[in-house]
């Protein structure tokens, strides 16, 4: 004799959540973005105002209508100034500058913006100054100052397609890293 057990409904919890996987989506997944609040005064205005020589009161007002602290590497030449204000971009989160070198670009990227990476990702920090990271014909350096996240991207223009950096070792990239300082922006 066979007896018929009926199964206990699955609860609320389990529907949503088989629901979710069998549609191959889970809610945790999702990284979000935030703001950071703007760093006012982060960068001492005595120090800002003795890099900006050289630079147009136009590019001085772009700078400081940039919710992030503008930075860029000292001692830049003129033609390297004109540049850099010329290829400058505000974004709603930060900017982004463009210098370019005989023989690879460097973007130099700032952002107020961080993202919380969903509960089910477990990530590694990094420690230091900054994290470099190499990829096929570029050197990216990532790191924190004044309230926001950097990056600097040098981005060749001809790369070995077997060598991972390209045309940029740590030493060049670290060396513009130690150079950036801040032009503006954030401030009141």
């Amino acid at each position: 004799m066979l007896l018929a057990i009926p199964a206990a409904a699955p609860s609320r919890a389990q529907n949503d959540q088989t629901a979710d996987q069998s549609s191959g989506r889970f809610r945790d997944a999702v990284t979000q973005t935030r703001m950071r609040a703007v760093p006012r005064r982060a960068a001492p205005s005595a120090l800002v105002s003795r890099v900006l020589e050289g630079f147009t009161e136009r590019s001085i007002d772009a700078f400081d209508a940039v919710p992030a602290i503008v930075v860029a590497p000292s001692s830049m030449s003129q033609d390297e100034r004109d540049e850099f204000a010329r290829t400058f971009r505000a974004t709603p989160d930060g900017y982004f500058a463009r210098l370019t070198r005989d023989d690879y670009d460097v973007v130099i990227n700032g952002t107020l913006a961080y993202s919380v990476p969903p509960a089910s990702l477990r990530f590694r920090r990094r420690t230091g100054r900054f994290f470099v990271q190499k990829a096929q014909g570029e050197t990216d350096i990532s790191f924190s100052d004044f309230g926001g996240d950097y990056l600097i991207q040098f981005i060749c223009h001809e790369y070995d397609e077997d060598q991972i950096g390209g045309c940029v070792d740590d030493d060049e990239a670290t060396a513009l890293f130690d150079r950036m300082v801040p032009l503006g922006g954030g401030l009141d």
